[in-house]
């Protein structure tokens, strides 16, 4: 398994993190060989299809200019227009074959990559300057690698040149007793027929170095148990402030929700255990609204707090227990404690007007 300098196994699958700050540096599954192999491949294709064509019209202006050439007047000036000519002419006729290979390797960069704007890859690194890390380098599993990867490479395709050239030595030597121009011919296809086959191998092997890469980059990405915990941490944050931050949470919600006993019509109880402060507004909600609820400590307090301020204290252990589990903090009461609120309130309305007759 990879190690880091520490020693710890990678064990751990690199985090969504991890790949961004990867993808930020340009550190990406990259193969330079299926740009190689398809850019070969295209160019052949395209000169296949329209090589003749393309080189008649190139020789065709080479000769006019050289004809006019001759007549001219031969100075600086004159010799200059002339190679400016010619060199502009001839970028214009492999004006499509270029901006072919150029769609083709852009197009293999964002298959294998998509858009990627890395500044920080492009910054110097003096780091690159120092002499013993640059023969590390050279000296590493890595160029190691590299090195053997370039040589089967090179291999494969002194094979395919090989046995392809080889299955055309007999016509070869006829081809002294025709035209040149039909040996020409013979050339420029024999060249296609190579740097098809070359192409087609290449793109085999691109195929398996991009694997490769792709193995090797997950494999470098991959991270120690220790380096999980800190990622975790440096994203979802520390686990301690975190429980700080709930429970600051918490108070203040505590703290909002017992400035709301003292406007409750009634705090219904279950003596110890739970306590829930009900409010309400046949202006605003069509049912009783639960304000604060609480259990043990947090009851006593919604009591004390109810006894206080002389809000009325109804102790039904059933109801209290429901409305404690099932109803939820500024929500109307189940609709299944209407009846017995229902009545509590009327009892306790009954009880304060009784008290105001009296004053």
């Amino acid at each position: 398994m990879a190690e880091n300098p520490s020693g710890q196994e990678k064990t751990e699958a690199p985090s969504a993190r991890k790949r961004s700050e990867a993808r930020k540096q340009g550190q990406v599954a990259k193969s330079t060989e299926v740009n190689t192999a398809l850019v070969l491949l295209a160019g052949t294709a395209f000169f296949f299809f329209t090589g003749g064509d393309l080189l008649a019209k190139i020789m065709y202006f080479w000769r006019e200019h050289l004809q006019q050439a001759i007549l001219m007047q031969v100075n600086e000036e004159d010799l200059f227009a002339l190679i400016t000519s010619l060199g502009f002419k001839t970028l214009y006729l492999l004006g499509p074959f270029l901006l072919l290979v150029s769609l083709i390797g852009l197009a293999a960069n964002l298959a294998q990559v998509g858009f990627l704007w890395a500044p920080e890859a492009l910054a110097p690194k003096f780091e690159k300057l120092n002499v013993i890390a640059g023969a590390k380098r050279l000296l590493s599993p890595r160029s190691a690698v590299e090195l053997l990867k370039n040589l089967f490479k090179l291999t494969i395709i002194g094979l395919v040149i090989y046995v392809t050239l080889q299955s055309k030595v007999e016509l070869f030597f006829q081809m002294t007793e025709q035209s040149i121009g039909y040996l020409l011919q013979f050339l420029a296809q024999t060249s296609g027929e190579v740097m098809f086959k070359v192409a087609l191998a290449l793109l085999i092997l691109a195929a398996a170095d991009y694997g490769y890469q792709r193995w090797e980059f997950e494999k470098n990405l991959r991270m120690t148990k220790e380096e999980a915990k800190e990622e975790q941490k440096m994203v979802e944050g520390n686990p301690q402030i975190k429980a700080r931050i709930r429970e600051v949470q918490r108070s203040a919600a505590r703290r909002r929700m017992m400035a709301e006993v003292p406007e409750a019509d009634v705090v219904i109880t279950n003596p110890v255990h739970y306590a829930v402060a009900l409010k309400y507004d046949p202006g605003e909600h069509t049912a009783p609204v639960i304000v604060a609820k609480g259990e043990r400590k947090i009851a006593q307090r919604i009591k004390a707090i109810a006894e206080e301020h002389g809000v009325p204290i109804y102790e039904d252990p059933p109801l209290a227990q429901l409305l404690f589990k099932r109803g939820e903090i500024g929500q109307e009461i189940p609709i299944d404690a209407y009846q017995a609120v229902a009545e509590i309130l009327s009892y306790i309305y009954a009880m304060r007007n009784q008290k105001r007759s009296m004053n």
